[in-house]
C-alpha cells in the first residue's frame, strides 16, 4: 500500500514538472500539441522512458496527432494512473475549450494552483510521517521503562506475577496497552488515508 502510494506521488511530481514545461512552451508561442510534445520530450530526457507516466504521455501525444482531444486523452490516462493532477488539468483544458479564453494565462494560473496543492499535500505528508515516527517511539517506551526498572531493581515485578490479583492487574494493563496500540494504528491509518484524498 505504502509502496503504491510512493509510486503515485512520484507520478504526481513528474506530471507537475510536465505541466510547468507545457505552460512554459505555450508562453513561448507553441501550440498545445507542439507544447505538449516538447514538454513530454523534456520529461523523457529527465526521467527516462520506463516510467508509466511517460508512457501515458506518449499515448496522449499520439492520440492528439490522430485528432483526439487532449483533455479526453488526459482524463483516460489520469484514471488509469490514478493521477489527480492529470485529471485536474484535463478538466481545466475542457473548460477552456468550451468557453474560450487565454489558454496560456489560464494554464499558468492552473500550474500555480496545482503547485500550491502539491506543496500543501507534501507538508501534510511530512507532518504525518513525523507523527508516525512519534507513535512508534511511544509504542516502545513502556517496554523500556519496564526493562529499566527491572535492571535497576531485580525482582521488582515478581509480586505482580505471584498472586491472582497481580496477574489480573497485569492482564488488564496488557489488554489496555494492546487496545491503545490498535487504536493508535487506526488513527494513523485514517489520517494517512485522509491525506491522500
Amino acid at each position: 500500500m505504502r509502496f503504491e502510494r510512493k509510486k503515485q506521488l512520484e507520478q504526481e511530481r513528474i506530471f507537475q514538472e510536465f505541466v510547468t514545461g507545457l505552460s512554459a512552451g505555450l508562453r513561448a508561442g507553441y501550440s498545445l500539441p507542439n507544447g505538449f510534445e516538447e514538454a513530454m520530450l523534456e520529461m523523457v530526457h529527465l526521467h527516462g522512458e520506463k516510467s508509466l507516466l511517460i508512457k501515458e504521455l506518449k499515448r496522449v501525444n499520439r492520440g492528439m496527432k490522430e485528432g483526439r482531444k487532449c483533455e479526453e486523452m488526459l482524463t483516460e490516462a489520469g484514471h488509469r494512473l490514478g493521477c489527480q493532477t492529470m485529471l485536474d488539468l484535463s478538466e481545466v483544458l475542457g473548460i477552456v475549450n468550451l468557453i474560450g479564453g487565454d489558454r496560456t494565462k489560464i494554464l499558468e494560473q492552473t500550474n500555480r494552483l496545482l503547485q500550491s496543492k502539491n506543496n500543501l499535500r507534501q507538508e501534510i505528508e511530512d507532518s504525518i510521517s513525523g507523527r508516525i515516527f512519534e507513535a512508534k517511539i511511544m509504542e516502545m517506551i513502556p517496554f523500556f521503562i519496564v526493562l529499566y526498572i527491572e535492571m535497576g531493581n531485580p525482582g521488582f515485578y515478581e509480586v505482580l506475577y505471584k498472586g491472582i490479583y497481580g496477574r489480573a492487574i497485569m492482564i488488564l494493563c496488557m489488554t489496555i496497552y494492546i487496545v491503545a496500540k490498535l487504536w493508535m494504528h487506526c488513527i494513523v491509518n485514517k489520517a494517512t488515508e485522509g491525506c491522500y484524498v
